[in-house]
């Protein structure tokens, strides 16, 4: 059965154990809209009570919310004067801070590493309208610094998200299949392409 019903397509959804019980976060479709939070009664078979609003950061408008493998973060691309940045906040929607500063136009849809210390974004950062893959690497006081790994001129890069042991970044380009990408910082001078695998050759026409 279901555990919630909702009247409009969610995004973000993401489930953490906070407070002592199962939460849900999400957003209503089409972003950016209000986040939400459910939470579920104890065993998360049913919700308890219905979605109230959540992240209020009072600067940017938050959407695709997710939280951190501990459950005590929570990320989310926050629209702010025509841009797109990654915020986080507390797992009680409080103590919010801008993580990125790229100028970027979308980036949407940030995962985290499974340790917890780096997320994985795909902003649009220039007038040419595509997509790279950038790491932000976490530190202890709550910040970061983001770092661009990938290079690439094909468009549709996108959907990435860290390998279970943390090592690689799986993504997807618009003409090719999923493909790993090193998540380890990439040394100066050297740059990582997304590109497709060779393809077996096809039947003859």
């Amino acid at each position: 059965r279901p555990i919630y019903s909702a009247t409009a397509q969610l995004q973000g959804i993401s489930a953490a154990w906070t407070g002592g019980q199962p939460h849900f976060v999400f957003a209503p479709t089409p972003p950016p809209s209000e986040v939400r939070i459910l939470a579920l009664e104890p065993g998360g078979l049913r919700a308890s009570g219905s979605p109230s609003p959540f992240l209020h950061s009072g600067t940017a408008l938050p959407y695709t919310p997710r939280f951190s493998p501990d459950g005590r973060t929570i990320a989310y691309a926050g629209l702010l004067n025509n841009g797109v940045e990654i915020w986080a906040a507390d797992a009680d929607g409080t103590n919010h801070r801008q993580l990125t500063h790229l100028g970027s136009k979308d980036g949407a849809f940030p995962k985290w590493s499974p340790d917890g210390r780096h997320i994985v974004l795909q902003p649009i950062v220039t007038a040419t309208a595509v997509r790279q893959i950038y790491v932000l690497d976490l530190d202890a006081s709550g910040g970061g610094t983001t770092r661009m790994l990938t290079h690439s001129n094909v468009m549709g890069v996108g959907l990435p998200s860290f390998s279970l042991d943390g090592k690689y970044i799986y993504a997807s380009t618009h003409h090719s299949p999923i493909v790993p990408i090193p998540a380890v910082p990439v040394p100066p001078g050297r740059r990582v392409a997304v590109c497709a695998p060779p393809r077996p050759p096809g039947p003859p026409r």
